[in-house]
């Protein structure tokens, strides 16, 4: 129910219109009224001419959630405190919802602390238009509010100099998961008694408090100081690195993506050794490397503190010489002065197949195959999402979502890297981060700037099953822009002594396998009509895409792998009822 009252608009901090409390409001579309042209919480972006007022006085101490989810309008606000033409930036939101119909997420919604009897200014402006939507403010029943840290001293205060950091946090009962993003966090909580645990707390740390306890009975109750301190267990020196990027293009430019991190608690000093295939070339870095000897490229650093990540930017070009189908591999090393504790994450690879074209904005995963084994131990998958920006101006703002498959155990979310600034949302399963201001340019300007990604890892939960698969894309938006979908990646658990000369898993027959060309498959048990069939590489990425009209019982369809590299494919064969996979490899 929009609020009486709420249609009169407040045209400039002066005349802001008052609130009520909790309740939906209708902005007339900040067509009118004076935005403040200086806004210190929209820097990146510039103020706006135009922008609809309020101001918000509460009468508790706690959370309040402010949204414009489904508003038909991209929306932004700011949250402001002070005087009037002597205003200071306490909040802001921009791109962190879907608006109307489902289309793009440029709607806005943040939950903050507030405190009661404080004046909170808000501005509201629609940043392509003047056209009118309708926002809402929620009083939360209960409010939870506290920090995650790394408590360098080990003396339980958050103290100037400490990192903040990004964990997920575990609310039981129900099960809820809240993602800290490396900012205090803040959230909303019902009636009832509640347990926080930090679900994937930093190596070699000790949490402190184990677990922290609020209980709501009434409106308005706040559970503040629900902090949770990473306590260092001293002279620990672990470093690790995560080497990503996107598919070798033959004959052009790639990029790779090598983040390096101290995961251990006490400061670093190193190299960085980027290994290039023999048919891929270097072309730039940022940062400009130390060293270029052939294929061996290197970076040094020094004073890496615990807890700090570096990312670096290197340009290659694969030889136009290069087969299609050819499995390019590179690999990265971090070799530190002092002795590392655990030297097996000081190396990562990445290995992709030599394509002929690329889809700028494209989803991999580190694995098609795990084994039950690999599952019972938590061996953990890695996504990268990539994206360009293929238009004709800069790209201001970026939004990746990811819904993430329920056979994936959200409290182990980990963020690897990441190639710009960037706020991350995890909520009720979907990964939303917003690159406000990213000004990305476009490709035809800037082709080498033009490029940015996202990289994470995430563990099947231990309950998969042989012949389970874990499917995932992304949704890409550029702006106002309808989303780019990526490709479906998939991993299926499955043995890896599935393959023999004859396969027969999960309602499929394949012969000969390994083969060296012609695979002759089968449709276990009854005929099929309109069968999509797929071919997945080892990094999940769709590398045959055909269609069958009919394959009769005993009677099988032939499929042409001759253009296929060596290696572990998986065959996924799809009908409009069910769809069955099974490994296939590919021998020459």
């Amino acid at each position: 129910m929009i609020l009486a009252g709420a249609h009169a608009q407040g045209d400039s901090c002066n005349t802001a219109v008052v609130l009520t409390g909790s309740g939906t409001y209708n902005a007339d579309g900040p067509n009118t009224g004076f935005g403040h042209v200086t806004n210190p919480c929209q820097a990146l972006n510039g103020g706006q001419l135009h922008a609809d007022w309020y101001l918000y006085t509460p009468s508790f101490t706690g959370n309040v959630t402010i949204s414009s989810c489904g508003a038909n309008a991209d929306t932004r606000l700011s949250v402001l405190v002070g005087t009037c033409g002597a205003l200071t930036c306490v909040a802001s939101a921009d791109d962190e919802c879907m608006m109307n119909g489902g289309g793009s997420i440029f709607a806005s919604m943040l939950t903050m602390p507030v405190v009661a009897g404080v004046g909170y200014y808000l501005q509201w402006d629609n940043y392509w238009s003047g056209q009118g939507f309708t926002w809402e403010i929620n009083e939360c029943f209960g409010s939870v509010q506290g920090t995650t840290y790394r408590d360098q001293n080990s003396n339980g205060a958050f103290d100037v100099g400490e990192l903040l950091e990004p964990v997920m946090l575990d609310v039981n009962p129900g099960g809820g998961s809240e993602y800290t993003d490396g900012n205090p966090f803040g959230f909303c909580s019902d009636s009832g008694s509640y347990t926080i645990t930090v679900a994937n707390p930093p190596q070699y740390h000790v949490t402190v408090p184990a677990s922290q306890s609020y209980t709501f009975t009434a409106q308005g109750q706040l559970a503040d100081s629900m902090d949770f301190a990473f306590q260092p267990i001293p002279g620990i020196y672990d470093g690790t690195i995560n080497l990503w990027g996107t598919s070798p293009w033959i004959g052009n430019n790639t990029n790779l993506w090598i983040t390096y991190c101290n995961e251990g608690t006490e400061i670093l000093d190193g190299t960085v050794l980027l290994s290039l295939d023999p048919n891929l070339a270097f072309v730039s870095s940022n940062p400009t490397p130390n060293s270029i000897n052939g294929q061996n490229i290197s970076w040094t650093f020094l004073g890496l503190m615990p807890g700090a990540c570096t990312t670096i930017n290197a340009i290659v070009h694969t030889d136009s010489t290069v087969v299609a189908g050819a499995l390019l591999s590179s690999s990265v090393q971090l070799i530190l002065l002092q002795s590392d504790i655990h030297i097996s994450d000081n190396l990562d690879q990445v290995a992709g197949s030599a394509v002929t074209s690329v889809d700028p904005n494209e989803k991999y995963v580190s694995t098609a195959f795990v084994t039950p084994a690999e599952v019972l131990a938590g061996k953990p998958l890695e996504y990268t999402v990539v994206f360009q920006n293929t238009g004709t101006a800069p790209a201001v703002n970026i939004v990746v979502k990811d819904t993430v498959d329920a056979d994936l155990d959200l409290g182990t979310f980990e963020m690897i890297g990441a190639t710009h600034p960037y706020t991350l949302q995890v909520s009720n399963g979907v990964a939303i981060w917003s690159f406000a201001g990213i000004m990305l340019p476009d490709s035809t300007t800037d082709e080498p700037a033009s490029h940015g990604g996202i990289h994470y890892r995430i563990t099947p939960k231990t309950s998969l099953l042989l012949g389970d698969e874990v499917s995932n894309r992304a949704d890409i938006y550029f702006d106002y822009n309808a989303p780019v979908l990526t490709n479906t990646v998939v991993t299926t658990v499955s043995e890896a002594s599935a393959v023999a000369s004859v396969g027969q898993v999960t309602g499929i027959t394949a012969y000969p396998l390994p083969t060296t060309g012609l695979l002759n498959v089968l449709w276990n048990g009854s005929s099929a009509r309109n069968v999509r069939v797929e071919l997945m590489d080892a990094m999940g990425r769709t590398v045959l895409s055909t269609s069958i009209a009919s394959i009769e019982v005993g009677k099988p369809a032939t499929l042409d792998l001759g253009a296929l590299v060596s290696g572990r494919y998986l065959l996924r064969m799809t009908t409009t009822e069910e769809s069955r996979t099974m490994p296939v490899v590919v021998t020459r």
